[in-house]
């Protein structure tokens, strides 16, 4: 067996020596490892800018808007029982902070116009954390809502709304009193413009005071305690919300997790990923039909070893086997260089999405121009892999074509 092993390296060698070959044979193997090339190059891009798109929007959603984990409590919670829940969360080894949080719909109004949004209520230096802070790609004025009459707003908001900073504008909620809806307006002055680098969110980022939200939302927002943690991962999520459910031990009370809260956003992610994987695989598939011609093309460029071989006696498993490790060896090293290209690439994304946001196009506005970067090796592995799959499965045909090379027709056709 080691004797058909190494003729068959031997042999794959041979097939495989470039500097002997004919022109049309080098310009073969050099396409083949350029296609294999660059079918892997866009699916590696894809994966880097998939897995940092879905990852940093996750991160601005659960820091600029739901938190990791939110606790719905009874509308007659008092601040005793309030203080009493926050100190025992923060108490979680998980837990990096604890906010109570005011919530609901309302209007905004400027002499420009009106703007219907979602508002939220937070403590004073609720927006100056440092993980919330990096959130922001650009801030204008103080994140701090030190008096009642402060409102932060997106730069989306108050391009709209034609406003800037110490601009004053009246906001108005809904409010269910007495069995009648009527609108409350309260006069704010902007002390802070903010964005947070993805369009689709800073729609909705108006930030007021607790206090001034508490009577505003009265009888038409929710309150909740909104809980981050250290980690995003969903396993870690769940684990912290179970040691939530045991430690409030209620069931007045409601626990849901960030995934549960942005449903929607994250099934779209999932089938996102899904269908560029699909067309990402679809176009590594179509290389294995040049991976196929190149093996035909090999076969035929290689009568004469192919007929030595069969005249000392070589078994047509170790025949096989030699024109199988010479292609592999090209798709593989096809792979390589797809991966490594697309690596470097990849680890350049931010470059070419900031590049990309200056061109004007408008849907650049509905992405990132900001990524996390990160390598997941698996993944890599699994794409060369793939790879290697697809160009095995593709050459298994023209390898039975050796059954009918015959010592006679190859001397016959040389």
């Amino acid at each position: 067996m080691k004797l058909i092993n190494h003729g068959s390296l031997f042999w794959a060698r041979k097939i495989m020596n470039f500097h002997s070959s004919s022109k049309q044979k080098k310009k073969h193997i050099i396409w083949s490892v350029f296609i294999v090339a660059f079918s892997v190059v866009p699916l590696i891009i894809s994966i880097i800018l998939i897995n940092g798109m879905t990852e940093g929007i996750i991160e601005k959603y659960i820091d600029l808007q739901s938190g990791h984990i939110q606790v719905y409590s009874p509308l007659d919670i008092t601040e005793t029982e309030k203080t009493e829940f926050m100190s025992n969360v923060l108490k979680i080894p998980e837990v990096d902070s604890c906010e109570f949080i005011y919530e609901g719909y309302g209007v905004l109004y400027s002499s420009k116009g009106s703007y219907s949004t979602i508002l939220r209520g937070i403590t004073e230096y609720f927006l100056e954390d440092n993980e919330i802070i990096e959130e922001f790609s650009a801030i204008t004025g103080s994140l701090v809502i030190s008096s009642t009459r402060d409102i932060v707003i997106s730069r989306t908001i108050a391009d709209n709304l034609g406003l800037d900073l110490f601009d004053r504008l009246a906001i108005a909620a809904v409010s269910n009193s007495s069995g009648q809806t009527f609108f409350k307006p309260t006069l704010l002055e902007v002390s802070g413009i903010i964005n947070s680098g993805y369009r689709n969110l800073d729609k909705q980022l108006v930030f007021i005071s607790s206090n001034n939200a508490s009577n505003i939302l009265k009888d038409s927002g929710k309150q909740y305690f909104s809980i981050r943690l250290n980690s995003n991962k969903l396993g870690d999520v769940y684990d912290t919300a179970e040691k939530i459910h045991i430690l409030i031990n209620d069931t007045s009370w409601v626990v849901k997790t960030w995934d549960m809260l942005n449903r929607s956003l994250f099934r779209n992610f999932a089938e996102t990923k899904n269908i560029l994987y699909v067309v990402m695989a679809l176009i590594i598939m179509i290389s294995g039909v040049n991976i196929s011609s190149l093996c035909i093309m090999l076969i035929q460029e290689n009568y004469i070893n192919i007929g030595i071989m069969k005249a000392v006696g070589a078994p047509s498993r170790a025949i096989r086997q030699s024109f199988l490790l010479a292609v592999m060896s090209i798709s593989f090293l096809g792979a390589f260089i797809g991966v490594f290209i697309g690596l470097l690439i990849g680890i350049n994304l931010n470059t070419i999405l900031s590049a990309i946001s200056h061109t004007g196009i408008a849907a650049a506005d509905y992405y990132l121009i900001s990524i996390p970067i990160h390598i997941h090796i698996k993944q890599l592995l699994l794409v060369v892999l793939f790879t290697c799959i697809i160009s095995y499965l593709s050459i298994l045909i023209p390898l039975r074509r050796l059954k009918n090379i015959t010592t006679i027709k190859i001397l016959n056709t040389t």
